[in-house]
């Protein structure tokens, strides 16, 4: 229709209507490709929200994950200073004896790693990082991503160096039991000093019991500062993403704990 139109306007010589023809083409072709652009922009933020929120929760998560893990790793720490203790005063209460089962059970148990990485992953498999617009949640989970896998290879190497160390300890007892089914997780393990056999007494002169046990507490301390810093950053980024997709969910028990 428009195409006839300016023929005949050609024809007619009439440029008036020529240069109106030529104006309402580019006027179309604009508001067509304007119309599409904001289409276009339309979804990618309704997908860069779907994927913000999905985060969200991921590092929600996270946030839960890691407070669960320093209180393992907590919980070992005192376990293992508590054994240095037994260990060097060498009086074998009951809550001593069970002190040491437990805790040389468990030596060598590091925590995982607590960020959980489905949506990451996903977003970096697909390069779907850059529907984020905001450069400091970008930057932020690019930090965040660095620290963990720092992190990561910081724990393969103290399970490395931590072998020995354990192989001796477990040396120096023999456990008779098998944990039980209402056992949820390991932070609740209790090994009453019954269920093993060890000489308490040897143990108060053996030197490099009471090193290996020492060399494992620095590496649990570690591991408690490494995920106290990766929870502040999952707070942090937490904070980012509800301040920009606009709402605020309560955080105050996460960032209490």
């Amino acid at each position: 229709m428009i195409l006839r139109r300016v023929i005949e306007h050609v024809r007619e010589q009439n440029w008036t209507a020529v240069g109106l023809d030529f104006v309402i083409v580019v006027v179309g072709v604009f508001i067509g490709i304007q119309v599409s652009n904001w289409n276009d922009a339309r979804v990618l933020r309704g997908e860069e929200r779907v994927y913000l929120d999905r985060l969200h929760r991921d590092l929600t998560r996270s946030v839960d994950v890691s407070a669960s893990s320093q209180r393992f790793d907590r919980s070992q720490a005192q376990l293992e200073a508590a054994i240095l203790e037994h260990v060097s005063t060498c009086e074998w209460t009951d809550k001593a004896r069970t002190d040491l089962v437990t805790g040389a059970y468990l030596v060598g148990k590091f925590s995982p790693i607590s960020l959980r990485r489905g949506v990451v992953d996903e977003m970096l498999s697909s390069g779907k990082l850059s529907v984020i617009r905001n450069d400091d949640i970008r930057f932020a989970l690019a930090d965040l991503l660095g620290k963990v896998d720092g992190d990561q290879g910081i724990l393969d190497q103290m399970v490395i160096r931590a072998a020995p160390h354990v192989a001796y300890i477990e040396e120096r007892i023999v456990f008779r039991f098998t944990l039980s089914d209402d056992i949820v997780t390991l932070a609740d393990v209790v090994v009453p000093p019954d269920r093993a056999q060890v000489n308490y007494d040897e143990l108060c002169g053996d030197e490099r019991y009471a090193a290996a046990i020492s060399a494992i507490r620095n590496m649990t301390q570690q591991r408690v500062r490494n995920e106290a810093e990766l929870r502040k950053r999952y707070l942090s980024l937490i904070h980012a993403i509800e301040a920009e997709l606009g709402y605020s969910p309560a955080r105050e028990e996460a960032e209490a704990a």
